[in-house]
């Protein structure tokens, strides 16, 4: 390790080795000797201090998942643990984590390209932002896993019409099951969301639905959100309040009091569309897709879309944005 002015810019560089033995240099940003040479004193014992740390992967998971439990929503949080779980396989659980370098990283997320290309990119995702996490507590100096690119192959949502939702109905004997695929086809609500609904979180006098973070609860954006309720929507408020059986809740979707699990419905709704004959494709998330397929078609912006989805940037809500393309095109056609 050592110090260098750079001659034609004059500002002095640290020459060291990193952890993969590569010569690297960083700026001190400074034109001073002396000041150099003091960012130097410093940098050597940051980087004595983090080849002194020996986490192992087991323990920095254990750390990581403990934290990532306040600041991810339950769902990202089961991710995240089954993908670390699974990296810990491919390594070894009790590797030094500072040990682990971009060859063992890009080995682990290949292995799984080469089966479920979108599930490697799902696993490239989780784990970069936890080795980025490792960085800023300071047991490693560089992020194994950044860098690494896949090719995905474009996915444009599957949709279904509102046809082959009622086929789907119709195969469902539970008149509440019933009335949930209706509301995530007519709200474009996640299952999830759907599931910790509660009375509270609608104004009627509006006719709007709050889709709110609560303490039992996180939304997947961490965004709050309103949605316009319809009449189909409205006929199924009306309904359930018919009957007894279902007010006795603060959950709108519940048996006996209880909600309802997430895995359980989305079996029920799979089996439905067995049921129908319809593609396998299809799943539940499938009807928070078909709301924004036909609202794109009918016109709706995706400025407006991305508001009623909930997306954290308008550059998710843009995979929808070919469809809208389809409708323009059938408009011109429509003047010929």
């Amino acid at each position: 390790m050592y110090l260098s002015k750079n001659k034609k810019s004059g500002i002095w560089y640290v020459y060291y080795r990193n952890e993969e033995r590569k010569k690297t240099r960083l700026s001190t940003r400074t034109t001073f000797k002396n000041e150099a040479l003091n960012f130097l004193k410093d940098f050597d014992k940051e980087k004595k201090k983090i080849s002194n740390v020996n986490f192992t992967l087991n323990e920095f998971t254990i750390k990581y998942l403990g934290v990532s439990r306040i600041t991810h929503t339950d769902n990202s949080q089961r991710m995240a643990k089954s993908i670390l779980e699974k990296f810990k396989e491919f390594v070894g659980s009790d590797v030094l984590l500072k040990n682990i370098n971009k060859n063992m990283a890009e080995s682990f997320i290949l292995s799984t390209y080469q089966r479920a290309k979108y599930n490697a990119a799902l696993q490239l995702r989780h784990l970069k932002a936890a080795f980025n996490r490792a960085i800023e507590w300071g047991f490693i100096e560089k992020n194994p896993f950044k860098g690494i690119k896949l090719r995905i192959p474009e996915n444009n949502p599957t949709f279904i019409t509102k046809e082959e939702l009622n086929t789907i109905v119709a195969n469902e004997k539970d008149l509440m099951l019933k009335n949930i695929y209706l509301w995530a086809f007519h709200t474009g609500m996640r299952l999830s969301e759907i599931m910790n609904l509660e009375w509270s979180d609608l104004d009627l006098t509006q006719n709007i639905i709050r889709v709110r973070n609560k303490e039992s609860f996180t939304t997947k954006s961490k965004r709050e959100r309103i949605i316009p309720i319809g009449k189909v929507v409205l006929e199924i408020l009306n309904g359930i309040k018919e009957n007894p059986e279902y007010m006795n809740s603060n959950y709108i979707f519940n048996k006996a009091g209880e909600r309802l699990g997430l895995v359980w419905v989305s079996k029920k709704f799979k089996k439905c569309v067995r049921l129908a004959n319809l593609s396998e494709s299809i799943h539940f998330h499938t009807l928070r897709h078909s709301f924004a397929s036909h609202l794109v078609q009918r016109g709706t912006s995706l400025y407006i879309l991305q508001k009623l989805l909930g997306h954290s940037q308008i550059s998710i809500t843009q995979k929808y944005s070919h469809l809208n393309q389809e409708s323009m095109n059938q408009a011109i056609l429509m003047l010929d």
